[in-house]
């Protein structure tokens, strides 16, 4: 598929452009070896990816939804979700790419989801927002290809990314994301953990690098996407929204890290060298929380006293 900016496109024909994405790249953050390993195995479908594709349809695309979703029946189910059994996994494994298939537990919670999006003062706006913009739209999908230098030459990546809405006018990008801190409720403290966790910030880093490089191509200007957007939806009674954006220090640090695995990415493809997380004898310390402190709370490698040998 050439570069460039696509609507309206299925997760089959997304899945189908040989283009690396960032579900995949991240990976190499641990190391070159972690990202060949994930990258060379069978993608795995699992309940969440289901039930998150099914959230993502019925906030961003309710006719999809109302179209494609498929309740199972119920010998398919079990008290704590879908049925492990054969029949069960032969009923999924018949699913087309596109299908959604839910239990009736999980259709419920969607519908207290979507009711909780649809009073909120906030996240509609910022679909709409999305959705009116001429340029953008939801589940744009960005083609772009990344040039970077390694050793002197010119190393080239095809990327893409599937926005859950971009706004061009108002310079944002808007990602919606099912929520369920384990033993807590959703709160702002565990959406930062969540987004520090799961790297979001440099997910969408990486989108904003590739609906930039689009655009310039399209023609509609060189906007960085600094305004970066997330609807949390809890997918557990209270069923609590949260509408965030990501500061100027999450921006900045989200860009430098999507920008270091583009290029050790780009470095492995160039030496075709796919080491692991430590290439040759590393020298590490310990985490903060496993220091020592002093009376005014600092740690004690303020004080230079960590990296001394007993």
């Amino acid at each position: 598929m050439e570069t460039g900016i696509y609507k309206d496109m299925s997760d089959s024909d997304y899945n189908a452009i040989d283009a690396i994405r960032w579900s995949s790249l991240k990976h190499i953050l641990d190391s070159p070896l972690a990202y060949k390993f994930e990258a060379e195995k069978p993608r795995e479908d699992k309940d969440c990816f289901r039930f998150g594709r099914a959230f993502h349809a019925a906030l961003l695309r309710p006719d999809v939804f109302a179209d494609k979703h498929i309740v199972a029946p119920p010998e398919h189910v079990t008290k704590t979700g879908w049925s492990k059994k054969p029949a069960a996994q032969a009923w999924l494994a018949d699913m087309g790419e596109d299908d959604l298939p839910v239990t009736e537990h999980e259709l419920g919670k969607l519908e207290h989801m979507s009711n909780r999006i649809a009073v909120n003062p906030d996240a509609p706006e910022w679909i709409r927002l999305c959705d009116v913009d001429q340029d953008g739209g939801i589940e744009v999908v960005a083609v772009w290809i990344e040039t970077i230098e390694v050793d002197g030459v010119e190393v080239t990546i095809k990327c893409k990314a599937k926005a859950d809405g971009v706004s061009f006018r108002a310079g944002m990008l808007m990602d919606a994301k099912t929520h369920q801190a384990r033993g807590k409720r959703m709160s702002l403290r565990t959406i930062e953990s969540t987004i520090g966790t799961f790297m979001y910030d440099a997910q969408l880093a990486y989108y904003a690098r590739g609906f930039r490089a689009a655009a310039i191509e399209s023609g509609l200007g060189a906007d960085p996407f600094d305004l970066r957007t997330f609807i949390f939806a809890e997918s557990v009674p209270p069923h609590d929204l949260a509408c965030v954006q990501l500061d100027d220090d999450a921006v900045q640090e989200g860009d430098a890290v999507a920008e270091k695995a583009l290029r050790m990415y780009a470095r492995a493809l160039h030496t075709d060298r796919w080491p692991g997380c430590a290439d040759g004898v590393e020298v590490v310390s310990l985490p903060r929380w496993r220091m020592p402190q002093n009376d005014d709370n600092d740690v004690a490698g303020d004080l230079g006293l960590t990296g001394l040998e007993g």
